[in-house]
């Protein structure tokens, strides 16, 4: 379960905030909830336009306190052309890992670029994305390059149909963890019911290999959801 919210305060500030709740079924070991909440900043840098954003999470595992987060955003979109818009976005993040996860002390950098193209009824978004951690557990630091490209096009005022790829190649500072390198192809229909709800049915196929024989997976996942916007 997924809520959030966003909206203006004062001028150019704006607020976010958001709730996510992960339940098992039958393991409640790996039951999570994450809070968060921040303001955003924007603000005109010639033909870009700028944001700067503070943002705090809060998040627990099996009720017990996982991690917090102290996030700094930094983000600039342009319009190119009528059609193409550019964005770069970095984020920081200073974490805490709490009630024995004292291993996830530590830092993130989160690096981005993305290229926005539409016309009449179609949207490709193609995004580099470049993450580092210094985790207190060497073992848990990485460092992550991450391709994506989705094409969506929308059949109607109602429907709209999505397909995905994303890459992403990982290596981890402890040498004994070695590298990841990740395949994932999407398919996905929305319809529209109304004006605030729509209905979602998404397929997705996972390969991961990995040095580590028991990281390598492959996974067939579907779903269906109900989101709901005001």
């Amino acid at each position: 379960l997924q809520i959030a919210a966003a909206g203006p305060l004062v001028g150019p500030w704006r607020f976010d905030g958001g709730v996510v709740l992960i339940d098992y079924q039958d393991l409640d070991t790996f039951d999570q909830v994450t809070a968060n909440a921040g303001a955003r900043y924007r603000l005109p840098l010639g033909d870009w336009t700028g944001e700067a954003a503070l943002q705090l999470e809060y998040s627990t595992l099996d009720s017990e306190g996982f991690q917090s987060k102290r996030m700094l955003l930094l983000q600039a979109t342009r319009a190119l052309t009528e059609e193409w818009r550019v964005r770069a976005r970095y984020r920081f993040s200073d974490i805490d890992g709490l009630d024995g996860f004292q291993g996830l002390d530590g830092s993130r950098h989160e690096v981005g670029v993305r290229g926005i193209w539409h016309r009449n009824s179609w949207d490709v978004v193609l995004e580099y994305r470049f993450d580092t951690s210094d985790y207190e557990d060497e073992s848990l630091s990485f460092s992550r390059h991450q391709l994506t490209a989705d094409v969506a096009r929308d059949l109607d005022e109602n429907w709209r149909v999505q397909a995905g790829l994303s890459f992403d190649r990982s290596r981890y500072d402890d040498p004994a963890n070695g590298r990841e390198e990740r395949f994932e192809l999407a398919l996905s229909v929305r319809r529209n019911l109304n004006d605030t709800w729509r209905v979602v049915v998404r397929y997705a196929y996972a390969d991961n290999s990995a040095d580590l024989p028991e990281f390598n997976y492959q996974r067939n996942l579907v779903s269906a959801g109900v989101e709901a916007a005001w």
